[in-house]
């Protein structure tokens, strides 16, 4: 779908709406209506996403999860958007950055199993350094537990103690 340059803040703050009281289901049929799904799909094609492209997908993947409708097709737009600070900080009016952790802490733990030990010390390592960055929103979000349940879970699947540590 093509969009005008500004159109996409603006249909991306009416999903922040949406989600901001809990209208997950229609905050879904809005983004399909107006092609916001359409446009991440079509996003893969490139081999590059700026930074409203991975707000875009980012508000995508909260909305999906929130109503039950994640897929394995799903994993490739997570890879392209993961553990990015950049997107979090200049793009921080298109995002809730506790839906963002909340949602990484699950997707995380749900990939778990299917990552190899190599991918999963990574992500882990990479995990630890945004929730870092962020010590912050963990703080103020009360997410500081959801984060050390997370990373007990991901214990679980033998990352190296290094990555633990």
């Amino acid at each position: 779908p093509q969009f005008h340059k500004d159109e996409i803040p603006t249909l991306v703050r009416i999903l922040r709406l949406c989600q901001e009281i809990g209208w997950y289901e229609e905050a879904n049929t809005f983004m399909i209506t107006q092609g916001l799904a359409e446009f991440v799909h079509t996003s893969l094609e490139y081999e590059t996403w700026d930074l409203l492209t991975q707000a875009v997908a980012l508000n995508y993947l909260i909305i999906k999860y929130r109503i039950g409708e994640l897929t394995d097709g799903d994993v490739e737009i997570w890879d392209r958007v993961k553990f990015n600070e950049k997107c979090i900080t200049d793009c921080k009016h298109l995002l809730s950055h506790k839906e963002v952790l909340e949602f990484t802490f699950f997707y995380m733990c749900k990939r778990a199993k299917l990552l190899s030990k190599e991918q999963l010390n990574s992500d882990m390592m990479s995990l630890a350094m945004y929730c870092n960055t962020f010590v912050y929103d963990l703080y103020t979000h009360d997410l500081l537990r959801k984060y050390r349940k997370c990373t007990d879970f991901l214990s679980y699947y033998g990352p190296s103690q290094a990555v633990l540590a």
